[in-house]
């Protein structure tokens, strides 16, 4: 069993990140919550697409638990949290516990925001002890971005989300992006559908890294993986 505190707003999110990432799944659509030491990871899969959201808690000592429950239950937990009285509040918190593969409980004070069984009942998702999990293959994708030092290194592209979300807005005759690193480094093209073309900047890594503007810094590029 793992009990914790956590602020509302960054389980929300949480939750709600893993459902986006899972959107485009056809079949039993679930988001994986995995409990480790002072830090929640909630993982969400759909076909073409994968993301895992990790948030740190407020915990006595360290905790170990893991469960799964349906992107409709995470969603609805997600408008719950969102919805708790003082959720603007930096202090305030809600309770958690996580019964092993079990049942999760969601707890604002008296007020009982969710109470849940594994929806994963046949453990489907896991496979057999010496198989790698849906959910463990997730983590093992990710860590081959994060340590690419020990292979041919990756060229890292950072971009501004806000720029990025207009590409949304662009009409043409095709969903598919045609991505490309413009041979100076700083741009990438873009080509959507037989009519768009366009280049998007990417930030300033060094401005990022010395709290820039371009970058909403201060941070370290290097490690932007490492989460």
């Amino acid at each position: 069993m793992a009990t914790f505190d956590i602020h509302p707003k960054h389980l929300a999110d949480a939750l709600a990140n893993a459902v986006d990432m899972g959107k485009d799944k056809l079949t039993r659509p679930l988001i994986y919550l995995r409990v480790s030491g002072d830090t929640l990871h909630a993982y969400g899969r759909g076909l073409y697409t994968a993301g895992r959201d990790s948030r740190e808690f407020r915990a006595d000592s360290p905790q170990y638990a893991e469960i799964v429950i349906t992107e409709d239950e995470a969603a609805e937990l997600a408008t719950a949290l969102r919805g708790v009285e003082g959720a603007g509040r930096k202090e305030t918190t809600v309770s958690v516990a996580v019964a092993e593969r079990t049942h999760l409980k969601v707890e604002y004070g008296a007020e009982i925001l969710c109470e849940l069984p594994d929806a994963d009942d046949l453990q489907e998702t896991f496979g057999e002890p010496d198989e790698v999990s849906d959910w463990e293959e997730i983590d093992i994708l990710l860590g081959e971005i994060s340590n690419s030092q020990d292979s041919p290194p990756l060229t890292r592209f950072g971009f501004q989300k806000d720029i990025l979300a207009r590409l949304n807005k662009i009409r043409a005759d095709s969903n598919v992006m045609d991505i490309a690193l413009h041979p100076t480094g700083h741009a990438t093209g873009i080509a959507l559908g037989s009519t768009f073309r366009a280049l998007v900047a990417g930030i300033d890594r060094q401005k990022f890294a010395n709290g820039g503007t371009w970058g909403d810094g201060p941070g370290k590029p290097e490690m932007l993986w490492e989460a």
